[in-house]
């Protein structure tokens, strides 16, 4: 019972600090990753700014695409990190700017996706814009942890070949 309530607290805590980060603009993906119910999902990290036509673009189509957006709500924890806005970001010993952050992942370019696993380690990444079709293998790539197995062109590849059965 005492073990319960501790958890409970816990989960109050991490909630609270969580949600105030949030409105502060400031993102503790180390929070993030710990939360409980982010337990079993990837983190799905989202870098772009403002005024980059490819980064609306993408965020307007190939995210906001039915099938992208469901398994995209299923199955990763959604982070959107608009560079050009304030805030800090907070990952492993790194804490700083928002595009502090992408340069320190060597996502200096925009539109990006960063993968990561409930450890926080990144798993894949993609820089640019991708279509919709295009970016359904690399959420099926992670999602299915398939990362661990074989490389990214490998999974596609296979997946492309399913997909015209």
């Amino acid at each position: 019972m005492i073990y319960l309530h501790k958890n409970l607290i816990y989960t109050f805590i991490v909630s609270v600090i969580l949600q105030i980060s949030l409105l502060a603009g400031d993102i503790n993906l180390d929070l993030i990753a710990q939360k409980p119910s982010n337990s079993d999902k990837h983190l799905l990290i989202f870098l772009h700014k403002t005024g980059c036509s490819y980064c609306e673009k993408m965020a307007e189509f190939t995210l906001d695409y039915d099938p992208i957006s469901k398994l995209i709500k299923d199955a990763f924890v959604f982070i959107d990190i608009n560079v050009k806005l304030d805030g800090e970001v907070i990952y492993k010993n790194f804490r700083g700017s928002k595009r502090e952050f992408a340069i320190y992942l060597k996502r200096d370019f925009y539109p990006s996706t960063v993968f990561m696993d409930t450890k926080g380690d990144i798993v894949f990444a993609q820089s640019g814009y991708v279509d919709e079709e295009n970016y359904l293998p690399a959420l099926r790539y992670v999602e299915t942890k398939s990362y661990k197995k074989m490389p990214f062109d490998e999974f596609e590849n296979d997946y492309e070949f399913k997909k015209s059965l």
